[in-house]
């Protein structure tokens, strides 16, 4: 894009680096697609199931992220 941008845009278009990863569950209590996206920003991540019970999402930060796979190893630790 080179020159002058249209009316009203400010700036030109950025390219996202985002990743994204996808994953269908099949077992005894249901079928489901989990799926996790980086976010634009680079500082966390979307999770999200699309399931029986409809689509259910959370946003984490890397912390809140890094918070939640400490609190699993705790609770399921011997």
């Amino acid at each position: 894009m080179e020159g002058e941008l249209p009316f009203g845009i400010s700036r030109p278009p950025q390219v996202s680096q985002t990743k994204a990863a996808l994953c269908v569950v099949d077992d005894h209590l249901a079928k489901s697609d989990v799926m996790v996206e980086t976010w634009w920003s680079g500082e966390g991540i979307t999770l999200r199931i699309d399931g029986k019970d409809g689509r259910q999402q959370v946003d984490l930060s890397w912390s809140e992220w890094e918070a939640a796979r400490l609190c699993v190893e705790a609770v399921t630790s011997d």
